[in-house]
């Protein structure tokens, strides 16, 4: 396994989870008074970091696609059923 791959998969990852973090506490629009980015903004920058990241670990580890797409398809079911219960309830209307 390439080491460098691991570890800046894995610090991308701790990244997106930070950046995630930021947004459900401070909200997507508020701005790094640093950076003079918004939380969104950062967010989607570092998914695409991400993204690379995972194609590259794929590439490296020669990983099964298949494999992955059926944890894919796993996570997409789970979060179905898991999503129906975060459905606000209807308001009673007189």
């Amino acid at each position: 396994m390439n080491l460098l791959t691991a570890y800046n998969t894995q610090e991308e990852c701790a990244e997106v989870i930070q950046a995630i973090s930021k947004c459900l506490r401070f909200g997507m629009e508020r701005v790094n008074p640093e950076t003079q980015v918004d939380n969104k903004s950062h967010l989607a920058f570092e998914l695409g970091q991400l993204e690379f990241m995972i194609g590259k670990l794929e590439a490296d580890l020669e990983l099964d696609r298949r494999v992955m797409l059926n944890g894919y398809n796993k996570k997409a079911m789970t979060y179905a059923t898991y999503a129906k219960l975060f459905q606000p309830e209807p308001k009673d209307t007189l």
